[in-house]
């Protein structure tokens, strides 16, 4: 997943679609750590500067180059997470649940609720 990060990154800042600032231009210094179901990435950006560390999803599947902070760290997404599974609230819009994968692993799954 990182090599498609790098590739988008390249791909886009040579056509000068974004620049080193945007979280688009600087994709190829984003670490990945999980692949949520739409399709798209969720990675901590790793640039030195303001947005060190902050965990960002990105919809590349859909076309979303502009990302939505999940967290300031890694640690704030995993308690709002832990949060919403604990008292049933959402995590941004979404309500988490976990489920037993058939490799015998659980999983969180995110449902819609209106």
């Amino acid at each position: 997943m990182h090599e498609i990060l790098v590739d988008i990154g390249e791909d886009n800042t040579e056509v000068d679609l974004w620049g080193e600032d945007d979280l688009a231009g600087h994709l190829h210094l984003c670490v990945p750590f999980a692949l949520p179901n739409d399709g798209g990435v969720a990675f901590v950006d790793h640039r030195p500067g303001p947005t060190y560390g902050h965990v960002y999803e990105m919809g590349i599947g859909s076309g979303d180059l502009e990302g939505t902070l999940w967290g300031s760290s890694l640690t704030e997404f995993i308690r709002a997470v832990t949060d919403a599974l604990e008292t049933g609230t959402p995590f941004k819009h979404y309500w988490p649940a976990t489920f037993e994968h058939s490799s015998g692993r659980t999983c969180i799954k995110w449902e819609i609720r209106s």
